[in-house]
Order: C-alpha cells, then structure tokens, then sequence
C-alpha cells in the first residue's frame, strides 16, 4: 500500500471538532490487491453492519469463515486504499512486523 498525501489542514479548518480527531475505530489490514488497489480489512464495527469480528465490506467471521471468499478484492463492497485513506485523513497507522 502506497501512502496516501497527509493532510495538514486542522481540525477546526475541517469543521470537526478534537474529539472527532482522537478519537474513531481500529482495523488491520491484512490483505491488499495490488492490482485493484483493494484492501482487506479485519475490524469490528457496528456501522459497518458486523456483530463481532469480520471483514469489512464481507461480513462477520463466524459467517464467512476465516478465510476470506475467494477473490474478494473483485467485491464492490470492499474498500479501496484510496477510499480509505480519504474517508479518515486523521488516521494513525503503524505496521505489525509479525514472526512465524
């Protein structure tokens, strides 16, 4: 995944108020297509209509399983990276270095 341009623009020039800022929901990404620019997310999030852990865009884990459908990055529900960095422009991310 390419970085996305940060903005520098403030909060208050935004129209949000700090508390927007600081506060918001937490996902890994575990997958992205390359090609389609499409990322897989692993999230927990009523408004993203899941109960309990899931796939953004895909549904909960006890429901699909925990591996994701096959091709999922062809899905319309599934979100871009591009889509995703300009939905939250105030996100904080950091990369998980994990060993085998």
């Amino acid at each position: 995944m390419s970085a996305c341009p940060r903005l520098v623009r403030s909060a208050s020039k935004e129209g949000r108020d700090a508390r927007s800022v600081r506060f918001g929901r937490s996902s890994l990404a575990v997958d992205h297509h390359a090609e389609t620019d499409k990322v897989l997310v692993l999230e927990s999030n009523a408004a993203f209509r899941l109960d309990g852990v899931g796939y953004g865009g895909l549904g909960n884990l006890r429901d699909v399983g925990l591996q994701p459908p096959a091709d999922w990055w062809l899905r319309s529900e599934v979100w871009t990276w591009r889509r995703i960095c300009s939905t939250y422009p105030f996100r904080r991310q950091a990369w998980l270095k994990v060993k085998e």
